[in-house]
């Protein structure tokens, strides 16, 4: 992904979602990535603030570069009633 930095640099801080199909160097924003047949992302949260990309507080524990985010529980559920699990998948 040579062009990635480049491609960063010209967005700014505009909120986009990067999508790639091998592991960034550096969290842009939010990185959506296949890593060994599996869906992964990294989340760059200041970034994400600069570009006041909005996100739900408990998406920072799923991110693979979860070193800058707090322990909450994650969110499970997207229709009905939410589902609060607080292990991790």
């Amino acid at each position: 992904m040579p062009n990635l930095g480049k491609i960063n640099a010209h967005l700014g801080d505009l909120p986009v979602l990067t999508v790639v199909d091998r592991p960034a160097a550096a969290p842009v924003g939010i990185v959506l990535a296949l890593e060994s047949e599996r869906l992964v992302f990294d989340l760059d949260p200041e970034h994400a603030q600069r570009s006041r990309l909005k996100h739900h507080p408990s998406v920072l524990r799923l991110a693979r570069n979860e070193r800058k985010a707090p322990r909450l529980p994650i969110f499970t559920g997207f229709s009905g009633s939410p589902q609060i699990s607080s292990s991790r998948a």
